[in-house]
């Protein structure tokens, strides 16, 4: 691909997206974008092509990929702890069929590869071993299944290179992520240790460092999902080449300015009373 390649984002609005756009700017590809909605905030470059469209409109999706030589699809239905059963429904038309529709629409435009944003949910749940793309697969839940069955319907049609992540955090943070920051910020977030919860995340930054290895791998010599999908481990590595402290301050998070053993707070919290609550 050469360097003033053309390149098609989809859900470029979200939370990973900006940032995605940035690097691929910053690598000299010219990019467009396509999402449902403009955003009000100016949240691209000016150079940054913009079609308004669903991807499960299949005229949308082939307008916004003529001449397009690569596809970043991250537009998804994304995970709801606990989503009701009629959801289920959901998460096939928009993480399945409309996958199907992109990866269709890519390869009739003549797109070189299409690089998929996935999930590590679709390993299941595990302990705090690493997890490798050579792993046995068990989606537990609607969106994980969902996902795993968007990378096969992707590598059905289209050169598909697959990106499980694991959850990305920004300064763009959304749902609880932002309660817990503002509440770091504050401080107002309690630090309790030793209760072996192991939760792994990944920065925007190192996601925008694992572009080029999704993006120019030779495909195998044969089809092979497991080939075909960047390793979990590089995403530890990747974190832990950089010191938590720059972390911290993307974030814009200061430390906080008070902390307290865990067992104390069990101790106070079996002497207190419910009226001495404020």
């Amino acid at each position: 691909m050469t360097e003033s390649a053309l390149v098609l984002v989809t859900g470029a609005t979200g939370a990973v997206g900006p940032a995605l756009v940035a690097e691929l700017r910053r690598q000299g590809q010219r990019v467009r974008v396509l999402s449902r909605q403009r955003p009000l905030d100016p949240l691209f470059p000016p150079d940054v092509e913009f079609h308004s469209g669903d991807i499960s409109d299949r005229d949308a999706v082939r307008t916004a990929l003529t001449g397009v030589q690569q596809v970043y699809h991250l537009a998804a239905l994304l995970h709801v702890t606990n989503p009701p059963p009629e959801l289920r429904a959901d998460y096939q038309r928009v993480n399945v069929a409309a996958t199907r529709i992109v990866a269709e629409e890519a390869a009739r435009a003549g797109a070189q590869r299409l690089i998929y944003f996935s999930t590590v949910k679709v390993y299941g749940t595990h302990s705090a071993q690493p997890v490798t793309e050579d792993h046995p697969l068990n989606p537990q839940t609607d969106y994980a299944q969902s996902k795993l069955d968007g990378e096969r319907a992707a590598h059905k049609v289209i050169d598909t290179s697959v990106l499980r992540l694991s959850p990305i955090y920004s300064a763009r943070l959304r749902g609880s992520w932002r309660f817990l920051v503002r509440g770091i910020q504050h401080g107002v977030f309690v630090p309790v240790g030793g209760l072996q919860n192991v939760r792994s995340l990944t920065h925007v930054d190192d996601m925008r460092r694992a572009l080029p290895c999704s993006s120019r791998h030779s495909p195998p010599a044969r089809p092979s999902t497991s080939s075909r999908m960047m390793p979990y481990p590089c995403t530890v590595c990747l974190m832990q080449s950089t010191p938590p402290a720059v972390r911290v301050d993307l974030l814009c998070i200061c430390p906080p300015r008070w902390s307290k053993r865990a067992r104390d707070l069990r101790r106070s919290s079996s002497g207190s009373s419910a009226s001495g609550r404020r």
